[in-house]
């Protein structure tokens, strides 16, 4: 079996094994859960054969554990998923951040955090 998947102007094919395994939104998923035109999507790959397929869905919510923050031209957070996966996610600066049932500044998160958004 074998994955296409779009990189800019270009395709490039990925082929799979039965141990190739897909998580989405940090859950273990299948590859069929995957949509086409909107889901972000990291392979990990050895000799062109996907090991690691691991996506955000464009609609998904995110969960997971704040790694790291940057906060220099953007708000940038570095989120690890429950599936052991890190993604950066950039905030609209009109977020509203609540802390510890508390509403709070975006600058009070701090690493450790345990995080959700949509």
């Amino acid at each position: 079996m074998e994955v296409n998947i779009k990189d800019g102007g270009s395709t490039k094919t990925f082929y799979l094994s039965k141990e190739t395994k897909v998580s989405i939104d940090g859950n273990e998923s299948h590859l069929f859960s995957l949509n086409e035109g909107g889901d972000l999507v990291k392979v990990e790959i050895l000799d062109n054969l996907a090991l690691n397929i691991s996506a955000e869905s464009k609609d998904g919510e995110v969960i997971g554990i704040l790694k790291d923050k940057k906060f220099d031209k953007e708000y940038l957070l570095t989120i690890e998923r429950q599936d052991n996966t890190t993604y950066e996610y950039t905030l609209n600066e009109n977020i509203i951040v609540h802390r510890n049932f508390t509403k709070a500044a975006i600058n009070d998160l701090r690493k450790g955090d345990k995080v959700n958004f949509p």
